[in-house]
């Protein structure tokens, strides 16, 4: 037996190579959110609340008690807290008028623009 032949050390198993990390995406591409202006969002906002609040609208001239519920709800909770604010109550007076059935479903026709550059009439 050869006794001067080297010791050899266990094989280590090679550590398997980190996968490769994505690019890094632009602000433009990670998400539709930062891509809005806070102006557009905004206005996203209210175009929704808008839409939320016409559903109810119709679905109470339908006679729906659940939502009518849910619309008397919100008013209280709304009368609790502002009972002590000193500005308008321009949300509650919106959820009262929805509640008293007193609003028309058609549609405005838009008004007129008056082109740029022109004074209106009369003045």
């Amino acid at each position: 037996m050869n006794t001067n032949a080297k010791k050899r050390k266990p094989e280590q198993q090679n550590k398997a190579a980190p996968a490769a990390k994505p690019a890094p995406k632009n602000p433009q591409e990670t998400s539709a959110r930062r891509r809005q202006l806070r102006k557009q969002r905004k206005l996203k906002k209210i175009k929704v609340n808008m839409e939320r609040i016409n559903d109810f609208r119709i679905k109470i001239k339908a006679g729906d008690a659940e939502i009518r519920k849910e619309v008397e709800k919100t008013v209280t909770k709304l009368r609790e807290r502002n009972s002590k604010s000193k500005r308008g109550h321009r949300k509650l007076n919106m959820y009262n008028n929805i509640l008293s059935g007193k609003f028309s479903m058609e549609k405005r026709t838009p008004r007129q623009r008056i082109p740029r550059g022109t004074k209106p009439v009369g003045k």
